[in-house]
C-alpha cells in the first residue's frame, strides 16, 4: 500500500515526492503508468475510465483546433466548451 507520508505545514514544501499531475491528461497518463488502481479496482475497470477520459481529452482538444485556441490560450482561461461540459447542471 502507498504511504502518503506525513502532513506538510507547507503546501508547496519540497518534499522528494513526486507532484500531483496538474491537468486532465498528464493525471491520465499518470494513471496508466501505475498498476495501483488496475490491481486495486480490476484492470478492466481502470481501462474503461482511460479511455473515457481520453476521449473526454480528444473533444476538448477538437474543439480547441475548432475554435482556434492556443493550448496556451485555454490554460489561461475557462472556455465556453468546459463551462458547458462540466457546469451543464447549474
Amino acid at each position: 500500500m502507498f504511504d502518503p507520508g506525513e502532513p506538510s505545514e507547507e503546501p508547496y514544501a519540497e518534499t522528494g515526492r513526486p507532484p500531483l499531475p496538474t491537468s486532465l491528461k498528464s493525471a491520465v497518463a499518470a494513471l496508466k503508468d501505475d498498476s495501483l488502481y488496475a490491481d486495486r479496482f480490476g484492470a478492466e475497470f481502470v481501462d474503461f475510465i482511460i479511455t473515457l477520459k481520453e476521449s473526454e481529452i480528444g473533444w476538448y482538444e477538437q474543439h480547441l483546433e475548432d475554435a482556434g485556441i492556443s493550448a496556451e490560450e485555454a490554460a489561461e482561461a475557462v472556455t465556453d466548451w468546459e463551462q458547458q461540459e462540466y457546469l451543464e447542471l447549474f
